[in-house]
C-alpha cells in the first residue's frame, strides 16, 4: 500500500516515470495482494496521460479481463470509456459505460457520471430514443444537479432529433418561464429549428430573429450568427432570395462574430446571387 501510495504521489505531480516505478514494483514485488490491481490502473493512467492511448487500452482491457469483479472494475470501465470517447470512439465508449450503470450498486458514487457520459455517446451514435429516455431519467435521480437546466433544454433537442417537433415545440416553451435572456436566446432557437424541419418557415424566421436580441454575453455556441443563418436558410427554403442574402449580410456586419462565421456567410452570399441570375 505505502509503495503504491507513493506512486499516487507520483502521478499526481504529473512525474510519470517515478510513478510508474512504483506501480511495477507494486506488481512485481506484491503479485498476490490488493494493490496489484490498483497500481495496473495506476500504470494505465499513466500512459493515458502520456498520451499512449493504444498502450492505455490495452492496459484498462487487462485489467478488466484479470480483475473483472475487483472494487476498482468500475472506476477502469469509466476511465476506458472517456478514453474511447475522447478517441471518437462512441460505441465501445456506450458499453463502458452502459456495463457500470447494469451493475451501479458496485459503484453507487460512479453513477452520475456514467449516466451523463452514456447520455453523450448515445447522441453521438444518434440514439435518440435511448438518450431520451436517459435524460428523463437522470433528471429525476439528480435534481440537484446545477447544470440540469442544459439536460432541459437537451429534451426539447431529442424530441426534433426523433422527429416529435410539436411536441420539441411545447417542452422548449415551457422552458421560458424561468429562463434568463441567455437561456432564452438557446430555447428559441432550438424552436426555430424545429419550426424550421417540420417545414414552417415563417414560423421558424420569428423566431430564429428574436435571439440576437436576447444574447449578452458570448457562448461555445455562437446562438446570433446561427440565428441569422437559420433566418437566412428558411428565406430560402421560401424563394425569398434577397431577404435570404440581407440575414447573411447581418452575419458580416455584426461586430463580435468570428471571422469564420463572417467568410461563411459570404460563401452563401455569393451562391445565392448566382442561383438568383440562373433563376432569370
Amino acid at each position: 500500500e505505502f509503495e503504491y501510495e507513493r506512486g499516487m504521489y507520483f502521478l499526481r505531480k504529473d512525474e510519470y516515470v517515478s510513478a510508474k516505478r512504483f506501480f511495477d514494483n507494486v506488481i512485481q514485488q506484491y503479485p498476490g495482494t490488493v494493490s496489484v490491481p490498483l497500481a495496473m490502473f495506476g500504470n494505465a493512467r499513466v500512459a493515458e496521460l502520456s498520451e499512449k492511448a493504444a498502450e492505455a487500452v490495452k492496459l484498462y482491457e487487462g485489467i478488466l479481463q484479470r480483475f473483472g469483479n475487483d472494487p476498482i472494475a468500475p472506476r477502469v470501465k469509466l476511465a476506458l470509456g472517456n478514453l474511447y470517447y475522447s478517441q471518437e470512439q462512441w460505441d465501445p465508449a456506450a458499453r463502458q459505460y452502459k456495463a457500470i450503470l447494469d451493475s451501479e450498486s458496485r459503484a453507487p458514487d460512479l453513477v452520475q457520471f456514467a449516466m451523463n457520459n452514456l447520455i453523450l455517446a448515445y447522441k453521438q451514435i444518434s440514439l435518440f430514443d435511448g438518450a431520451l429516455e436517459l435524460t428523463r431519467k437522470y433528471i429525476d435521480r439528480f435534481p440537484d444537479d446545477p447544470d440540469l437546466v442544459d439536460k432541459r433544454v437537451d429534451i426539447g433537442v431529442l424530441y426534433q432529433k426523433l422527429g416529435y417537433y410539436d411536441q420539441s415545440v411545447l417542452h422548449l416553451q415551457s422552458l421560458l418561464e424561468n429562463a434568463d435572456a441567455d437561456l432564452e436566446a438557446e430555447v428559441r432557437y432550438y424552436i426555430g429549428e424545429s419550426y424550421f424541419y417540420k417545414g414552417d418557415y415563417q414560423q421558424a424566421i420569428l423566431e430564429f430573429l428574436k435571439v440576437p436580441y436576447l444574447v449578452t454575453k458570448k457562448t461555445k455556441v455562437d446562438w446570433t450568427a446561427t440565428s441569422y443563418y437559420m433566418a437566412g436558410q428558411s428565406y430560402e427554403k421560401m424563394s425569398k432570395f434577397d431577404q435570404a442574402i440581407t440575414m447573411y449580410k447581418q452575419i458580416i456586419s455584426r461586430p463580435g462574430i468570428d471571422a469564420t462565421f463572417k467568410t461563411g456567410a459570404q460563401r452563401e452570399i455569393d451562391r445565392v446571387t448566382a442561383l438568383q441570375k440562373t433563376n432569370k
